[in-house]
């Protein structure tokens, strides 16, 4: 995982995200992009930390990644489909007062 992560093979780090031995939970592949940026900034902060130039991500920290990746999708997804809900209403609100 760590040494695909390092090469940044965006194929190679979903494989194993799904590898079943990793026991990871909640791997949403159309999420990988996400993922990667999360797991990259967690990189850096514990190069940071540590002084490591090319630190390993334990199991646990990139769980954590995943799950923060998929909430903040989730919250995305939210705001972008409340703002078309309210863009349609306002349309039709607009359009009702066009034929009065």
């Amino acid at each position: 995982m760590n040494e695909a992560l390092s090469a940044n093979d965006r194929e190679a780090v979903l494989c194993a995200l799904q590898n079943p031995a990793l026991k990871l939970s909640n791997v949403v592949p159309e999420n990988i992009t996400h993922y990667l940026r999360l797991m990259n900034k967690k990189k850096a902060e514990k190069s940071a930390e540590t002084g490591d130039p090319d630190p390993a991500l334990w199991i646990e920290e990139i769980q954590e990644c995943i799950d923060v990746g998929n909430s903040q999708t989730k919250q995305a997804l939210k705001r972008k489909l409340g703002r078309d809900h309210d863009c349609t209403l306002f349309a039709r609100d607009a359009g009702k007062r066009v034929m009065k």
